[in-house]
């Protein structure tokens, strides 16, 4: 895959992490770029791109392997020591100092001297070509213009690797193209080596060098952008990078270069040979679309029968959709001035192509998670998701209706399938295919707005369930179906919505370790009594919330202060007294870890969590007074064929015996108030719905999150990094 040069700049040798000790999200990573080298890593959300990055920055630790940079060791380097510079998504600009105090920043902690500082933070603006705005403060410029000073401030210093995590993702389409071709000059003028983060196939294939293109975490492949393209290694590279269709079929005679395949149909065609293919071996036959050719002359020795299902135009092209071989999601690619007034749906007509365009790969189904890329690219991987769907059905029970569930995975998946899923299923209401991911409403938009719907129902926090059903993307619920709803907890039931469970973020210590319990959040703050550090998680929300009870405003009132620029100037005040105390987390295993390490003497943690490590015998205790509880809820997709079945689902899943059964796999509080009497006491008072430590616990305020949420993480994240 790589090569284990020892003279590499970068190097990753044999890495792997594990957040929790189960799964492990990065595997034996052996990665070497060269000095100078642009390097993508390009992957669908949870590849392992992005844990691997923050690995090289300092940022996680591998559970195993060594990382070198310039040919030394660095695992064990501090990230602040490791002369990296650093480009993030969301600009991380100090919003109070003006740009040249940005920039001047990273050189005065560096301790250089005045004049240096003046002369570098000159020739850094004057390199981006924003010499005229010095003075001007963050809020002042673009987008564009704020992640170019982002972009200076990361080189100015003259790291020695410069680490780029999706820092485009934020731009419109104009500005990212702008900001993709200042990207390619620097690293060209100054010879920077750069590793770059990102799920967008153009902007890894404009600015690259080499990608490396990970799923499920593991480099699939590794080569220039063009070989990536042209000769793809197996059906994920395939379909990840663009557009391809693929057809099934069976290997035939081979050489080295050109092989047969014989498709399902009985049809025989040529390909380019992927290496580990045998004769009679099952292949997918890949052709890109814009290589397909509409009603082509003989030049071309692949030619299939068609019949047009769609056009759609495109601007500079029209995709046309055709059904060829049985496949009806055939996609070409016409530009506008080959495209003929009679090709209309309906018509019948060859596609053709030459072989040498074409590659025979592996016959595996490895669509990759959706990336964040133009919707006419999401609806084609879509289709095919929901063609894989229909197979799946028809391989199982035919005459049952069969529902998709898609939740957030992990103990939580486990949980649903034992008390909702195989229950369900049992009583011959239908069966389940049960999915997970990671929360991406872009996902569930391309659905709806495609009218390809192939999740019916999908588990979702509060606020994407209030944009998400302000947006239409979800269906309206019909609380007559579901039961009483005065039986469901406060926030349990909404227009689109009907919750599962509760969960909390709760302060958490080892009992085992402190002689005196806290008993609140000032006992957080107070570090005469309690000496040491505190985990807390790296994000504006629940931070400042806890911040300002801290500080003794009301529970009643908390919102309200925290509305106010006063009040949230407050809550950072409130943060400066133990700034040099907090240790952050991000992974929800992070401070139970810490905790057993004796790493924090307090922190906050999610209570499922914190119950799971009880389980395992340790002397954790929860502070449940002025928790912080959100809920997470069932939404029915718009446009979903089993809309009804979904309803039914719902209905069924929130029945208390059915809730009691979640709760006794997973910690997490039932919605139902019925539930909570048949749930043993252990039990019980492990739950955040539990009646003596719901009485003092507070409810997040969604739609305070919504409207401020954007700033406040912004604040934040620049306060956090001073």
């Amino acid at each position: 895959m790589t090569s284990n040069n020892a003279s590499a700049y970068v190097r990753f040798k044999g890495v792997e992490k594990s957040y929790d000790g189960l799964k492990t999200v990065v595997k034996r990573l052996d990665l070497d770029a060269a000095q100078g080298e642009f390097l993508t890593l390009l992957g669908p959300s949870g590849s392992g791109k992005t844990t691997s990055l923050m690995m090289l920055a300092g940022f996680e630790t591998p559970t195993q392997g060594q990382i070198f940079l310039a040919g030394e060791a660095i695992e064990s380097v501090p990230a602040h020591r490791r002369g990296i510079g650093m480009v993030f998504q969301n600009y991380a600009l100090f919003p109070h100092m003006s740009v040249a105090e940005n920039m001047a920043f990273p050189l005065q902690v560096r301790g250089m001297q005045r004049h240096e500082i003046e002369t570098r933070v000159k020739k850094a603006l004057h390199m981006v070509r924003l010499g005229d705005l010095a003075q001007r403060y963050p809020a002042q410029l673009s987008g564009g213009q704020q992640q170019r000073i982002a972009l200076a401030r990361a080189l100015i210093f003259e790291p020695k690797l410069v680490l780029m995590d999706e820092p485009l993702g934020a731009l419109d389409k104009q500005l990212r193209e702008q900001m993709q071709l200042e990207i390619r000059r620097l690293h060209r003028e100054l010879g920077l080596t750069v590793v770059f983060v990102t799920h967008d196939q153009s902007e890894a294939l404009m600015l690259s060098d080499r990608v490396a293109i990970f799923n499920d975490g593991v480099i699939q492949q590794i080569d220039t952008p063009q070989a990536l393209y042209e000769r793809p290694a197996n059906s994920f590279v395939a379909t990840f990078m663009g557009d391809t269709n693929v057809l099934p079929g069976v290997m035939g005679t081979f050489s080295a270069e050109r092989c047969e395949v014989q498709l399902d149909q009985g049809i025989q065609l040529f390909a380019r040979t992927t290496p580990g293919l045998a004769s009679g071996s099952r292949t997918s036959l890949s052709i890109r679309s814009e290589r397909v050719i509409l009603d082509g002359d003989e030049r071309y020795d692949s030619r299939l029968a068609g019949r047009i299902e769609e056009c759609i135009y495109l601007g500079d092209h029209v995709r046309v959709r055709l059904n060829v071989a049985g496949n009806r999601e055939f996609s070409v690619k016409v530009p506008i001035a080959q495209m003929q007034p009679h090709w209309r749906e309906g018509h019948s007509l060859p596609a053709c192509w030459h072989s040498s365009d074409a590659s025979a790969l592996d016959a595996r189904s490895a669509y990759p998670t959706l990336p964040h890329v133009d919707d006419f690219r999401i609806l084609a991987m879509l289709k095919r998701i929901a063609a894989l769907t229909v197979l799946a059905a028809f391989g199982g029970q035919v005459n049952a209706e069969s529902l998709t569930v898609v939740s957030f995975g992990g103990l939580n998946k486990d949980a649903q399938d034992k008390a909702f899923y195989q229950p369900f299923a049992a009583a011959g209401k239908g069966t389940v295919q049960a999915g997970e991911y990671n929360g991406e409403m872009a996902k569930i938009r391309a659905m709806v707005q495609t009218r390809q719907v192939s999740w019916d129902m999908v588990e979702v926090e509060s606020p994407d369930l209030i944009r998400g059903c302000a947006e239409g993307l979800f269906e309206p619920l019909d609380w007559s179906k579901l039961g009483d709803a005065s039986q469901f907890v406060n926030g349990a039931v909404s227009e689109c919505g009907a919750g599962i469970f509760l969960w909390s973020t709760t302060l958490t210590y080892d009992s085992a370790k402190l002689k005196t319990a806290p008993t609140s959040w000032v006992s957080f703050w107070d570090t005469k009594t309690f000496p040491g550090k505190r985990g807390l998680r790296k994000s504006a929300k629940f931070t400042l919330e806890v911040a300002l009870l801290a500080d003794g405003v009301k529970p009643a009132e908390l919102y309200q202060v925290l509305s106010t620029p006063e009040g949230v100037d407050r809550a950072f005040k409130k943060l400066d007294q133990i700034k040099s105390d907090i240790q952050w987390w991000e992974a929800g295993a992070q401070p139970l870890q810490w905790l057993v390490a004796g790493d924090v003497v307090m922190t906050t943690a999610y209570n499922g969590r914190v119950s799971a490590a009880q389980s395992e015998g340790h002397a954790f205790k929860i502070v449940w007074n002025q928790s912080l509880y959100d809920i997470d809820s069932w939404a029915i997709v718009k446009g979903s064929p089993h809309r009804a079945l979904g309803e039914q689902f719902i209905a069924f899943a929130n029945q208390a015996q059915n809730q009691k059964v979640f709760a006794q796999n997973i910690p997490y509080g039932p919605t139902n108030k019925d539930t909570l009497p048949l749930i043993d006491a252990k039990t019980r008072e492990q739950l955040p719905t539990a009646p003596a430590n719901l009485e003092s616990a507070l409810q997040v305020d969604t739609s305070f999150w919504i409207d401020h949420g954007e700033e406040l993480e912004q604040r934040f994240n620049a306060w956090a990094a001073r």
